[in-house]
């Protein structure tokens, strides 16, 4: 039997399908604020509706981390059926949800002690943080416990990379790293940023291209550097670009040892800041779990 139970946010950009075959639990990472009105990712709002919104009007769209009780809710729902948890976030040097995931396990330990709830930080985001999620759920099938669950989600988070090429500048001064006018002048030039998640759990911008062609043979390289020829789950990460994405998706099965490919759509927090059309691939290695329990005894 399952001992543990594998909750996410929504930033992770795990789809319905995923979720029920591995059995996670999946929690809004952000309130979403726009013109004058409030939404609940993923509840009362779909991705594609968020993107029609901030289309319409950049400037009155925001978000927020989503506070604590939506968490709270979560693990109470799950301590009907199991008694151990691991929660993993998006980075929090990128979203105060991991803050906000740690208050709500606190506040359930006071009312219920028997509970083992380990808030875990991704130090990623998007693709990168779904692959921690889904190595850590294999292992959570495998029947190990929650030290041994976490163990994995460590050895994942070592191992995941995370990168991807906008399609325009314009939207980038949205993260902070690029002024407002420099994003403006990019655009007009036609130039387009690729970011890298890296092991400190920030975006970084590492390079421009003229076309998201060369963009996208640009990241196919950097992926290769890193696992070569090993065994990868990967994620295909699009922002309203599915026909993209999926010729992308062939092509990373074509190039690379992967044990499974999947195609999911940016959130709409991460959409935000990288614009409609932004294209990238989050990888991991695949790992034997069995030998990552023995190695912890």
């Amino acid at each position: 039997m399952q001992r543990v139970r594998i909750v996410t946010d929504s930033v992770a950009q795990l789809t319905e399908e995923m979720t029920q075959k591995h059995w996670i639990k999946v929690v809004p990472a952000a309130t979403i604020f726009c013109d004058g009105k409030t939404f609940v990712d993923g509840v009362d709002i779909s991705t594609a509706e968020a993107y029609r919104l901030l289309a319409q009007d950049p400037t009155q769209f925001t978000t927020a981390a989503i506070p604590p009780h939506y968490f709270r809710k979560a693990f109470e729902e799950l301590s009907n059926t199991v008694k151990e948890m691991l929660c993993i976030t998006v980075s929090s040097k990128l979203s105060a949800v991991y803050n906000n995931a740690v208050m709500a396990s606190e506040q359930m330990r006071e009312r219920a002690p028997d509970l083992k709830i380990q808030v875990f930080d991704s130090m990623s985001a998007a693709g990168g943080e779904g692959l921690i999620a889904l190595a850590a759920a294999r292992a959570a099938a495998e029947g190990l416990d929650l030290d041994a669950v976490t163990a994995v989600a460590h050895r994942a988070r070592e191992s995941v990379e995370c990168m991807f090429v906008f399609d325009t500048l314009r939207d980038a001064y949205r993260t902070g790293r690029v002024p407002k006018v420099a994003s403006r002048v990019g655009h007009i030039l036609s130039v387009r940023p690729l970011c890298r998640v890296y092991r400190d759990g920030k975006v970084h911008f590492i390079g421009l291209t003229r076309s998201r062609e060369k963009g996208v043979q640009r990241i196919i390289e950097m992926a290769r550097e890193q696992v070569g020829d090993m065994p990868i789950y990967v994620m295909v990460m699009h922002t309203a670009a599915l026909a993209e994405a999926e010729k992308l998706k062939a092509r990373v099965e074509g190039e690379f040892n992967c044990r499974d490919v999947l195609v999911s759509e940016f959130s709409p927090v991460m959409g935000y800041a990288t614009g409609p059309g932004a294209l990238g691939i989050a990888l991991c290695p695949e790992f034997d779990i069995a030998k990552q329990e023995r190695s912890l005894l």
